[in-house]
């Protein structure tokens, strides 16, 4: 909608009301003129009436009447007079040369009236008067009138209008320029009085106003300054995202963190630092429960750095308190790598052999319950104890230390007989145990215990000299359906026994049923 200029309306009411004041005026002052030049006429005329009266009162009529024209004449000379005749016993009316003839018969006059002259009562005049003379003093006066009021109209037009423009109209314009540039953020200030006025009043307000703000804007900005830096300088992994997951803010320590710069990370998807494993488990929990919870607490996630390296974190949120309306989250993550790692070591050292970092007895049963039971139900499956034959006499002839360092080697030998996917461990003492799990056909797994017996028929080297043991070793073969792990490691405990009774330095088979043993 076009603006409409505060003067114009203003004009819409003044001028009306100047121009009906000025119209008043100027008719009064008309009416004035106007009356003075009735008052005029009718004492001139009147005058002159009362003079030529007397003289036409001492002539002798009939004898001179025309003498008496002649004197009634003189009054026709005055323009206010359009007819004069005298009345007299026994005399008519004649006609004179200039201006005009004796008489009224045939004129028109606005008003007749009849004069007695004085000195004879028996005679009178008979004048008729025209108001011309005073209807064009009534028009000068009206077309003056007229011309005036307008003229005054456009020269008060005129002033009012650079009047208000310069009282009231740059005041304001210099008051809006301000309130614009206060609106579209830029520098907060005072707006220039001109007058101590009502608008001036309206400024020192507006000012007072903007002082307030600019003091609100500084402890504003001093306070996000504050937040800010507590936000950077809080040793903990903070940032704010959106409901859809879009990172908007990032703190310095998780910026850090996550090895990416502050303006790689703010506007990305924080689904694309979690590691790909865990971001099921963003959705699923930890967006999940913030959308419905209104916050999410500790959920486990693995981030991805930019180097690559992966980091265990525990992701908690909320709804940012302070503008719940933009759907943001204050999100915090607590590094539990150290924590994690140091689990892993613990997990490891009470699962893992000190000495030659094979799995234990706890690590081969877990790997039994984990292993196997990731495999088909019915695919071919291999246990094998292994025990090392005279394994004593080293440690009665050498020591201890001669011994550690046999079974480290031999721990060697056994791996490099088996698979990279196949599990050894050892579990306890001289004995050790193999899982083999992609095996084609039984005589795969006789063929890898045959491989062992033969690798420790030769002779190991050691500080304190060559040691010659045997390993004797029990085989057991099926799958998870005939009775799991725990079946397949007693019947391989069974055949190891056999072999060892048959002379050790063998291996023994077991069968599906005792009858079915044999020994190599």
């Amino acid at each position: 909608m076009p603006r409409r200029p505060l003067y114009r309306g203003f004009l819409a009411i003044q001028l009306p009301i100047f121009l009906l004041a000025v119209a008043l005026g100027l008719q009064l002052l008309a009416s004035w003129r106007v009356s003075i030049a009735r008052d005029g006429y009718a004492a001139r005329v009147g005058a002159q009436t009362a003079r030529i009266g007397k003289l036409v009162a001492d002539l002798d009529l009939p004898a001179e009447q025309a003498q008496a024209n002649r004197l009634l004449s003189l009054l026709l000379s005055d323009r206010g007079v359009l007819c004069v005749e005298l009345v007299a016993p026994g005399l008519a009316p004649a006609a004179v040369a200039a201006p005009r003839r004796v008489g009224c018969r045939g004129e028109t006059p606005d008003e007749i009236f009849n004069l007695a002259l004085p000195d004879a009562p028996e005679r009178s005049l008979r004048i008729g008067l025209s108001r011309a003379e005073i209807a064009e003093v009534g028009r000068q006066w009206r077309d003056y009138t007229i011309g005036l009021s307008l003229g005054a109209a456009l020269l008060a037009a005129a002033a009012a209008g650079f009047a208000f423009r310069r009282a009231i109209g740059a005041p304001l314009r210099a008051l809006l320029e301000t309130i614009r540039a206060s609106a579209e953020g830029g520098p907060i200030a005072p707006a220039r009085k001109f007058a101590d006025d009502e608008i001036g009043e309206v400024v020192d307000a507006f000012n007072l106003m903007q002082q307030r703000q600019r003091q609100d804007r500084e402890a504003l900005a001093a306070a996000r300054d504050a937040l800010g830096s507590i936000y950077d300088e809080t040793p903990a992994l903070l940032f704010t995202m959106t409901f859809d997951g879009v990172v908007v803010g990032a703190g310095r320590f998780f910026v850090e963190a996550v090895g990416y710069r502050r303006d790689e990370i703010v506007g990305r998807s924080f689904a694309q630092v979690v590691a790909p494993s865990a971001r099921g488990r963003l959705y699923r929990e930890a967006l999940a429960r913030l959308h419905g919870d209104g916050f999410a607490r500790d959920v486990p996630l693995e981030v991805q750095r930019r180097d690559g390296e992966i980091i265990d974190v525990l992701f908690s949120a909320e709804i940012d308190p302070s503008d719940p309306a933009r759907g943001r989250a204050v999100c915090v993550m607590t590094d539990v790598s150290a924590l994690r790692a140091a689990e892993r070591r613990l997990r490891e050292q009470a699962f893992t052999d000190a000495l030659t970092g094979l799995p234990n007895r706890a690590g081969f049963d877990e790997h039994l319950r984990a292993g196997l039971g990731a495999g088909r139900i019915d695919s071919l499956i291999a246990v094998m104890l292994v025990d090392l034959d005279d394994f004593k006499q080293v440690n009665d002839t050498w020591g201890h230390a001669a011994g550690d360092r046999l079974l480290i080697e031999a721990a060697r030998r056994i791996r490099d007989c088996v698979a990279p996917q196949d599990l050894v461990a050892r579990l306890g003492g001289d004995e050790f145990a193999i899982v083999c799990r992609q095996l084609a056909v039984p005589a795969d797994a006789e063929a890898i215990a045959r491989d062992i017996v033969g690798r420790f028929a030769e002779g190991i080297a050691l500080e304190e000299g060559v040691a010659r043991i045997g390993a004797s070793v029990g085989v057991a073969l099926g799958s998870m359906r005939e009775g799991g792990a725990g079946e397949l490691l007693r019947r391989a405990d069974q055949a190891m026994y056999l072999a060892k009774r048959d002379g050790k330095n063998r291996c023994a088979v077991a069968g599906s049923s005792p009858a079915g043993r044999r020994a190599a």
